[in-house]
Formats: structure tokens, sequence, C-alpha cells
């Protein structure tokens, strides 16, 4: 699949420096079983987030989490808006909490060549950013699946000796105790 992410400029002005707010949304996670079935929540299915999300899609992520009967709901997204960061929203196209390696999508019924690159898109996307616009430092967010989407982005970034200014897990982190946890 494609990795669309959409960059929000304070104040609409692409030229402005700024901090980066990167923002990885929920979503949680699934997939294929042996027979190809598709696992996960009983609410999702395999196009819940297998596929390439829009900008209008990532676009209605942003507004869901900002506004709520035409108010600004008071919250972290909000606030950065408002402070003037610049945001990039990622899109969640794998359904692999943002950590695909590049490694093959196992037992993928609608393409065998299929791979989970959610870490790799996720950190060219910040990237890409972080290089075309005047960027002065760089925070990671998650929620839900997309907090713990942040822990390997955070630490990729940590072991090329290129940190991130901070990590903003609005949820969890897959440790060695999550699964006993669970």
């Amino acid at each position: 699949e494609y990795y669309t992410f959409m960059v929000i400029n304070p104040d609409n002005n692409a030229n402005a420096s700024a901090p980066l707010w990167v923002y990885l949304h929920g979503g949680a996670q699934g997939y294929f079983d042996e027979q190809g079935v598709y696992q996960s929540y009983s609410t999702l299915n395999e196009h819940s987030w297998n596929h390439e999300e829009s900008f209008d899609d990532l676009w209605k992520i942003v507004t869901d989490r900002t506004f709520e009967n035409g108010q600004f709901i008071d919250n972290t997204l909000k606030r950065r808006i408002e402070e003037g960061y610049r945001i990039l929203v990622v899109s969640y196209s794998d359904h692999d909490w943002y950590a695909g390696l590049g490694t093959t999508y196992p037992n993928n019924p609608a393409n065998s060549n299929a791979q989970v690159n959610g870490l790799q898109a996720t950190m060219a996307a910040i990237d890409f950013t972080a290089a075309n616009y005047q960027t002065t430092q760089a925070w990671v967010h998650g929620t839900s699946a997309g907090s713990i989407g942040a822990w390997p982005v955070v630490l990729c970034y940590q072991q090329e000796g290129r940190p991130i200014a901070g990590l903003i897990g609005d949820s969890g982190a897959m440790t060695e105790t999550s699964d006993p946890l669970f």
C-alpha cells in the first residue's frame, strides 16, 4: 500500500520556522491467520486499517479529535495547533502499530508480495517534513495504536543519533511485560 501524510503549517505559513508535532492516530491492530482470514477486534475487518488513508481521511482524523459540536476540544493536539506547531499526521496503512520494517505481510490473500512498512513510512514522512519545512525540534504523539507505534519511531531516531525532543504515548507501549499484563 501507499502511505499518505498531511502537513498542517502554523498559521498556514509553510515558511514559518516551527517545532514539528508528529501525530500517530489509533486504529487497533490485526493480521491474516494461516488460512488468510483476518483476525482483529469484532468491529474491524481487513479493510479497517489496511489501506492508504486519503487526505480527506487524515483531515477527518484531525477534525474529529479537535472539534465537537462546532467547538474546539481542549486537548493536546488542539493546544499544539494554537501554539504554532507544524502538525504532521501519518497514514495508518498496515494495521501494524506503525512499526513495520518492510517485511512480508504474512498470509495476505490480496497480495502475496505485500509488506508492512509502517515504521519506514512514518520515518520517511518525518524526514521529508523536516527537510522541506524549517523545523526547530520534533515531538512524536501517539494515541492508542499510535502510542504503541510512537515508541519504535523515537527509538530508531535515537539509534541513528538524531534524537526526537520527546514522546507522548497517550495509551501504552508494547514491552516484554505487555503480553503477561494482557
